[in-house]
């Protein structure tokens, strides 16, 4: 008895193994491309290729491969447009009245996107592939050497009802059953809806794949990333703008890439695909040529560059590539790792727990400036060159969307380091978003002869009680001068204002034709631009004398 039960013992680890050995444990393998991501010139033949035993699947509307989708057995032969996805349904889906145009336009033809997956015989799947293709055509060409980014995602995360970044969607139709909702819609006030692409947070941010071709028809860099929308009232806009977020769920923490030739920093946390904010429908550029002209000033400005965004495969329109502020930022610029920002008066990136910091700089509001005492305690936690710059520059800007609360950002180092000038824990400013100033609207006559010193006042408790302070003052009206006769001057805002659009108004044809003709706006726009700052400095440096009387020294 004993020697059966050996035996049968013997018998089943004999078992085992030999089904061990007949058990085979597959690896997940990508699928190779013969063709890498880019412009051709002919029509491109692609072989895609896995490990033998293994199934290609393949998709070529965006979608992430899976068992039910296409086998691959043959070359794929791709020539001409690739596969669209506008049409009357998928524009209904996103579309708001009362905005520009969003058109089909099928005289722009659509890039291929083929994306793959192996998947062993015991269902094993392998890493999505995805490559961009525009074959039979140049993109350098096309696009006067401009970058070209290509932004791809399953198709639900852009037009799904319920998770559609795009999509008025789920939250489009519970606004609609609230009670102020029908007036809204009545009285065309657009920028009051509430929509998929209104909510912001990164649960409402999507996986996406990220190519970039720079200033030529190959593949400069892929990588996986994030998207959501940017932006306030330009959400609503069909012509959105997108952050793209680089973090480790997605794979790398860092885009590691010189997104700006300017720019000594190589790698990024987010970049910005900004649409033009008030003028998406105008003179897109403004705010990047309006900030490189005063890059030189005492405040932070962002980078920017012109791109042409290809979404899903179809051509999206012309962005202002940004870097975004952040403590990433500070960072690679400065060396500094612990840092607050301050955005709109909240916290908005760094060391939440100082927050009280801010507290403490906003509580000199209620202090007297003039007293010497407390300007030199005001001094210690403020660098005031920073500071007497940048509302110099947004008051001559006559900045309308510019408060304590909108579109006003600073930071301070968390410590003091020897050696580096930007750590030393004080108080410095961040400009962005300078679309609404410089006579935005050309029947708007009154805003080059603005009292901005007085608007601003207002609006800005803080430095209200700073002008008080002579030494401020002083040096708040060397700055008003120094940007009017050099950064702002007449001069040079016509030359460099003439040669931005001679730029992007050679890429504005097919923006045109995706998003509806506005040049007229456009040229209306630059007219206004150069009659607001011919006339400016009279204007406002009488005003800033008359406001401030004998305060400066």
């Amino acid at each position: 008895m004993r020697i059966k039960r050996i035996t049968n013992c013997i018998l089943f680890v004999l078992l085992l193994v030999a089904f061990g050995c007949q058990t085979k444990v597959y690896e997940p393998e990508a699928v190779s491309f013969s063709v890498e991501s880019g412009a051709y010139p002919d029509a491109v033949t692609l072989r895609l290729s896995a490990p033998e035993g293994y199934t290609i699947r393949y998709t070529t509307d965006s979608s992430v491969p899976n068992k039910g989708s296409k086998r691959y057995s043959k070359e794929l032969y791709l020539s001409g447009s690739g596969e669209g996805w506008l049409n009357d349904e998928t524009i209904d889906l996103i579309h708001v009245d009362g905005v520009y145009d969003l058109k089909e336009a099928p005289e722009l033809a659509d890039a291929w996107i083929i994306r793959a997956a192996a998947f062993a015989p015991d269902g094993t799947m392998g890493p999505v592939s995805t490559k961009t293709y525009f074959p039979n055509r140049s993109i350098f060409a096309d696009y006067n050497g401009t970058m070209l980014i290509s932004v791809v995602t399953d198709p639900e995360n852009l037009l799904d009802y319920e998770k559609g970044i795009l999509a008025k969607g789920i939250i489009f139709d519970q606004w609609r059953s609230e009670s102020d909702s029908e007036k809204i819609l009545n009285d065309s006030l657009w920028w009051k809806m509430e929509a998929n692409y209104s909510q912001k947070g990164k649960a409402w941010e999507r996986p996406a794949e990220i190519e970039i071709f720079d200033s030529n028809d190959h593949l400069s860099i892929e990588q996986s990333g994030g998207i959501r929308v940017h932006g306030g009232v330009s959400r609503m806009y069909s012509h959105k703008s997108f952050r793209v977020y680089f973090r480790e769920e997605y794979g790398k923490e860092e885009i590691e890439y010189s997104l700006f030739p300017d720019d000594s920093v190589n790698s990024y946390q987010c970049f910005v695909l900004r649409n033009g904010g008030n003028l998406a429908d105008g003179l897109i550029f403004k705010d990047g040529w309006q900030q490189a002209l005063l890059s030189e000033r005492s405040f932070l400005t962002q980078h920017s560059r012109p791109v042409v965004l290809y979404l899903n495969g179809e051509y999206w329109g012309i962005y202002n590539l940004n870097d975004r502020f952040s403590s990433q930022y500070l960072e690679k610029h400065f060396g500094i790792s612990d840092v607050l920002i301050v955005k709109d008066g909240e916290f908005e990136d760094g060391d939440a727990d100082a927050i009280g910091l801010y507290d403490e700089l906003n509580a000199f509001e209620n202090e007297d400036m003039s007293d010497p005492k407390v300007w030199e305690r005001f001094k210690r936690i403020v660098d005031i060159q920073s500071m007497a710059d940048y509302f110099a520059a947004e008051i001559y800007m006559g900045n309308y969307d510019f408060t304590s609360i909108k579109n006003y950002e600073l930071w301070c180092s968390m410590s003091v380091e020897p050696g580096n000038p930007y750590a030393d824990g004080r108080w410095r400013f961040m400009l962005y978003d300078t679309d609404f100033s410089s006579g935005l609207y050309e029947d708007d006559r009154t805003a080059v002869d603005r009292n901005s010193v007085n608007d601003v006042m207002a609006n800005h408790p803080l430095f209200a009680s700073a002008i008080e302070s002579p030494e401020f003052c002083e040096m708040f009206m060397m700055s008003l001068k120094q940007i009017g006769e050099n950064d702002l001057s007449p001069e040079r805002v016509e030359t460099t204002l003439d040669e931005w659009a001679e730029y992007w108004g050679g890429l504005m044809g097919d923006q045109y034709l995706r998003f509806g003709d506005y040049s007229l706006q456009w040229d209306r726009q630059l007219e206004a631009i150069k009659a607001f700052y011919r006339r400016r400095y009279d204007y406002i440096m009488a005003y800033a004398e008359e406001t401030l009387g004998n305060q400066a020294n």
